[in-house]
């Protein structure tokens, strides 16, 4: 969804909506894998690309909330917190604005 190129985005928001029926069962299931993926891209050492895994752990509160409140899911928070204590201060400094933007995403909705 939060890809430069604005085609692929529309394309790819297309796709998901016709592939997936109940889209925050899919995110919680997925959430693991996600976070990975999402942890390696916040310690980029390229900007557009920190700044796309900042904008999805923004997003996701509100598409994937633990309960009623809309607060994000424990998973989300434990992984960015455990990323605090890495050997890298790249992947520390990518959690802490994980962290920063999760809490921004729960403001909003």
């Amino acid at each position: 969804r939060h890809d430069q190129g604005g085609d692929v985005g529309v394309v790819a928001t297309a796709a998901w909506k016709a592939a997936v029926t109940n889209p925050p069962r899919l995110l919680r299931r997925l959430l693991p894998y996600i976070m990975n993926l999402l942890l390696d891209d916040l310690a980029a050492s390229d900007s557009a690309i920190a700044e796309r895994a900042t904008l999805c752990l923004q997003e996701l509160p509100s598409r994937v909330p633990d309960d009623s409140e809309g607060r994000p899911p424990a998973t989300l928070l434990q992984a960015l917190l455990a990323g605090t204590n890495a050997n890298s201060t790249a992947q520390r400094c990518g959690c802490l604005r994980g962290l920063e933007a999760v809490a921004k995403g729960c403001g909003s909705s």
